[in-house]
């Protein structure tokens, strides 16, 4: 008995020193830890998990089962027997390297959840006796460095074995060692793109899990937009397979792939759009019946549920059919899902909105139920989220609000900025306006009014508004935060920037000729880019109205050539006109000190005329030295002989009035000018701006500033109007007539404004010249204001520079709206346009006014009385 027990000691310790000459274990310590993620539960799981231990992630077997099947198959010509013996006796140099990076990510987890739970320790230690932890600390800080080092150079040493096998690897391999680096969190740029580089090569066969592990190394990274081809490549492989993946890994894929929608909307929403009718066609079919009552093993497990619906959810596409399976699924086995999957799903399904229109109310119903029996385990994301998802589905589950309260208040402190704005969101919206939890929260969401993001701020706003609150000291934050947030993000928009309000056509003319190079946007906007690409934007329309009026002009019989004091025509010898300039009769910043330097620009070509008679006899021929007369040279003219045309000079007369000297060739200003495309500049502009504001956003915050505040707040608004102008052709129709009547309102309460303003100066002027009859004028308007405490120069300049951008804004609005020929969906839409052009009362806008109406006037009929009556009203003043 002695002898064998002491072979079976020597024996083991033969495998173990075998092992370590084979390199199997790289990196190890003396106490061995599970797997992670995912422990095994069952008995066949733990018996599994025994033969593994230390040595494989848990949830990583299947793919481990997957790499061996894809190295069996280069041993095709061998018999399956052999194939086992060689893969399971023999380890390659590339599988030593995965092992040692497996085991080294496997140890170093577990070594950092010791160390966690080190600390907690150390933490309750120092209420007991305070020199022994400071000791401790000190000795934890000088450690520290040590262990960091010495796993970096492990790291270090992994990394060039990787590097150097790459070539050796198969899909499978560079998907696990992804998912390894995942686990410890640690994204080295370098490594990962030598794996995806061999990963893409031509000829690699193809691994559900190799695929999956790359697919969550994307997500997890964020490895778009670096990466998008790779993306796009990796998608379209996914969907030429999707008869070989299983259901559960198709589903994660889904999941993953959705959280990048933000970068890739398209691409994204079309494959979650595929794989889902895919699953519908092949699995859709079977009923819940046919799976559960008759004991047989459905294919969708509540992860699969759980990953597919909330990838659905992400990005808006709400199959109905699908969506009633899983309903259906979940109803007969909801005690299977864990609490953040029943959560979860309460989100996704709140994306229909009504649940009693949508049909899930009995789900809903069934889930809160299950969450009220878990209550003990909420934590504050789940509160937030199933408070945002009740709200959403229309539903006051009472009870669980109760919970959601008390458990709220108890774990206050613990919640995160996004979830204190959901929070009070929801509670607004579902009526909950005198709870007790919002008197407190509000208080809470004041601290963190600097970390929330514009989606955010807009709720805040939008809930403050609704809950009728009164808090100023708040809103005057929040305020200012939208306008900091926003002005910081794109300083064009800021209060110093009163360039960009002003129309310059010369400018607006070279910002078009350097917007129209190709290689113009080739690149990434940058701050400089940004206020041309937006003074293009802003004067479109200013830019129209000038070629119009320029173009109306032309057709006037302008062949005079007039000098700067309006004098009569000048013509040549053949009579020919030397007119024919476009809208230049009178230029008033030409100076006749300005005289050609001959050095400068010698050698240029002079052309001579005949003074006529009538000239003569008018008086034409002053030897006056000082006249300047600026022109066009016309179409064809003779110069030295020659014939030239279409040209621009400036031209200057002689002082014996016998020739006329072209002594500077200038740009013609009000030639045809190249513009480049507008619609193609405006979505390169929005796309920049959309990473913070989106079209629904900003309607969301204008309506909510305007309609539920009475103070109005100049200097955000100025932004929000200029913002409008870019977003004008992406507003819906209902957002679009909502930001009208809007910023209608606050057109006519900023005119009234401007108007006291006025009258204040008028009459504090009336009574400076009563008592001071000697004193200037100028000096009355410096003065006034320190004497009379009712006039605000701030308030008046902002509220003048509103109206002017205001106007502007309706001018795009109607120049929008004059080429739509077919009726909105929303008759209510027409009826705010409508009031709105109204409300401004100026006969400019009463043609667009009257388009909108007739485009519906089949439509009119459904509006009740007091709209109509306010309609007619409108059309009267």
């Amino acid at each position: 008995m002695k002898v064998s027990q002491t072979v079976n000691v020597l024996t083991s310790k033969a495998l173990q020193n075998a092992r370590k000459e084979k390199g199997y274990m790289f990196y190890s310590t003396g106490k061995k830890s599970f797997g992670d993620l995912y422990p095994p539960r069952k008995r066949c799981e733990k018996i599994k998990h025994l033969d593994i231990l230390n040595e494989v992630y848990f949830d990583m077997t299947d793919a481990i089962k997957e790499k061996n099947n894809l190295e069996m198959e280069e041993y095709k010509n061998f018999h399956k027997n052999i194939c086992e013996i060689i893969i399971h006796n023999s380890i390659s140099k590339k599988n030593e390297v995965i092992k040692n990076i497996m085991r080294y990510c496997i140890e170093l987890n577990g070594k950092k959840k010791q160390i966690e739970k080190d600390g907690i320790q150390k933490q309750s230690s120092t209420k007991w006796d305070s020199n022994s932890s400071t000791f401790n600390t000190v000795s934890n800080v000088s450690d520290t460095p040590f262990r960091d080092s010495e796993e970096e150079a492990i790291f270090e040493v992994i990394k060039g074995n990787v590097r150097e096998y790459s070539n050796e690897f198969n899909s499978c391999d560079i998907g696990i060692i992804l998912k390894c680096l995942i686990k410890i969190k640690r994204k080295d740029t370098q490594l990962i793109s030598i794996l995806l580089h061999h990963f893409f090569k031509r000829n690699m066969k193809f691994s559900q899990y190799g695929t999956l592990y790359v697919l969550n190394s994307f997500s997890k990274w964020k490895l778009l937009p670096q990466y998008e081809n790779n993306f796009k490549l990796l998608c379209f492989n996914i969907l030429q397979k999707l008869d070989d993946i299983e259901i559960k890994i198709l589903c994660l894929m889904c999941n993953y792939v959705s959280s990048l929608y933000s970068f890739n909307r398209s691409c994204v929403a079309n494959f979650i759009q595929r794989v889902c009718n895919f699953l519908v066609m092949k699995w859709g079919t079977r009923t819940v019946e046919s799976a559960a009552d008759n004991g047989i093993t459905t294919v969708w497990t509540a992860e699969s549920i759980h990953h597919a619906a909330n990838a659905c959810a992400r990005v808006n596409y709400l199959n109905k059919e699908m969506f009633q399976l899983w309903k259906s699924l979940i109803e007969k086995r909801v005690s299977e899902f864990s609490l953040d999957e029943l959560v979860s799903l309460t989100n996704a399904y709140s994306k229909f909105k009504s649940a009693e229109d949508a049909n899930f109310l009995s789900l809903f119903v069934l889930i809160a139920e299950q969450v009220i029996k878990k209550s003990y385990a909420l934590k504050p994301r789940h509160l937030s989220v199933l408070a945002n998802s009740f709200n959403n589905a229309c539903i006051l589950h009472e009870k669980l609000f109760h919970i959601i309260t008390d458990m709220s208040l108890m774990h206050i402190s613990c919640f995160e900025p996004k979830q204190i704005v959901m929070i009070i969101h929801s509670y607004v919206n579902i009526g909950l306006l005198n709870n007790r939890l919002l008197d407190t929260i509000w208080n809470y969401a004041g601290e963190f009014i600097h970390e929330y993001t514009m989606q955010e701020l807009s709720m805040l706003l939008q809930a403050y508004t609704k809950s009728s609150q009164h808090r100023e000291i708040f809103f005057n934050q929040l305020i200012h935060r939208i306008y900091s947030y926003i002005t910081s993000a794109y300083p064009f928009l800021k209060r110093g920037s009163h360039d960009s309000e002003k129309y310059d056509h010369q400018r607006y003319v070279h910002i078009s000729a350097l917007l129209s190079r190709e290689d113009y946007l080739s690149t990434d906007l940058t701050d400089e880019k940004l206020p041309l690409l937006f003074y293009f934007i802003y004067h479109q329309k200013n830019y129209c109205a000038h070629q119009v009026e320029h173009h109306a002009g032309d057709h006037a019989d302008h062949t005079d050539f007039v000098a700067n004091d309006g004098r009569d025509e000048l013509t040549t010898s053949n009579e020919t006109t030397c007119g024919e300039y476009n809208s230049y009769n009178k230029v008033d910043n030409v100076h006749v000190n300005k005289v050609r330097n001959e050095k400068d620009e010698p050698n240029l070509p002079t052309f001579t005329y005949l003074i006529n008679e009538k000239n003569q006899r008018n008086g034409r021929n002053s030897t006056n030295s000082d006249e300047t007369i600026l022109g066009v040279v016309p179409h064809y003219v003779e110069i030295n002989g020659e014939l030239h045309g279409k040209a621009s000079y400036v031209l200057k007369e002689s002082t014996d009035c016998r020739s006329v000297i072209m002594w500077r060739r200038v740009p013609n200003e009000e030639a045809e000018v190249p513009l480049p495309d507008g619609e193609k500049m405006e979505n390169a502009l929005i796309k920049h701006i959309s990473k913070d504001i989106n079209a629904t956003l900003l309607c969301s915050v204008i309506y909510s500033l305007i309609k539920g505040n009475c103070l109005l707040q100049y200097e955000l608004l100025i932004c929000l109007s200029k913002l409008s102008i870019i977003f004008l052709r992406h507003f819906k129709s209902t957002e679009l007539a909502n930001v009208c009547v809007a910023l209608s309102q606050a057109y006519i309460r900023a005119s009234d404004e401007n108007d006291r303003q006025n009258n204040i100066i008028s009459r504090n002027q009336k009574e400076e010249k009563l008592n001071n009859p000697t004193q200037q004028t100028s000096q009355l308007t410096t003065n006034y204001a320190n004497e009379n405490a009712e006039y605000d120069e701030m308030l008046y300049n902002f509220s003048k520079r509103y109206l002017i951008v205001c106007i502007h804004f309706f001018d795009n609005v109607e120049f929008y709206l004059k080429k739509k020929k077919n009726a909105f969906t929303d008759v209510y839409s027409a009826y705010k346009f409508v009031t709105s052009f109204g409300s401004l009362r100026m006969d400019k806008y009463a043609p667009v006014a009257l388009h909108v109406f007739r485009l519906h006037i089949l439509l009119i009929k459904h509006l009740s009385y007091l709209p109509l009556q306010k309609m007619v009203k409108m059309r009267k003043a």
